[in-house]
């Protein structure tokens, strides 16, 4: 009996037992589930990054100010992260409560969409754990009084920000291609 391939991997023949499969053959079965699963992978991997470099690249200016802040909250909270359980359940209580009356000023057109919601509850969130956070620090405003944690913050957002311009810089580069008829050249 002739070897058979499937995709690139080698399938030798199966010789059967009184039990089924040998030993063999349950090995090449498994290692071509295996590989179609890390196929599978691959391709949904491709997907999410092509999807993020997508969304990155239409992100408004607005919506990059706003992802600044977290990436500033995310910074100081690295530096300066306190474990204690009243802090973090003070900032969930002031969050339910100012989100839902964030909620209430704008859903008048109705319900806004997830991102919308979560937004309008994580920046209440972030707010009061950030003031709780730094309090007695020698903070001045959102600034540390360690000039390195603040570098860093501000490094991170500008990588950010440029990544951001680069993409959509990138994506202009590509629709001004020149081109003759319908080849570009």
């Amino acid at each position: 009996m002739m070897p058979r391939f499937v995709g690139a991997v080698r399938e030798p023949p199966f010789a059967y037992s009184k039990q089924g499969r040998s030993r063999t053959s349950l090995r090449c079965y498994t290692w071509r589930n295996a590989c179609m699963l890390l196929s599978i992978y691959q391709h949904r991997r491709s997907i999410i990054v092509k999807s993020l470099l997508n969304y990155l690249r239409t992100l408004p200016t607005a919506k990059q100010v706003l992802w600044c802040y977290l990436i500033w909250y995310l910074s100081m909270l690295a530096f300066h992260f306190d474990a204690s359980p009243g802090l973090w359940l003070t900032s969930l209580g002031i969050s339910a409560v100012i989100g839902i009356g964030l909620i209430l000023s704008v859903s008048g057109n109705g319900k806004p969409d997830f991102w919308t919601t979560a937004r309008l509850f994580l920046m209440p969130f972030c707010v009061s754990s950030f003031s709780a956070l730094v309090k007695g620090q020698g903070f001045l405003l959102i600034f540390s009084p360690v000039w390195h944690e603040d570098l860093i913050a501000v490094s991170a957002c500008a990588a950010f920000a440029l990544s951001c311009f680069l993409l959509r810089r990138q994506e202009g580069a590509m629709n001004c291609a020149p081109t003759v008829g319908n080849k570009i050249l």
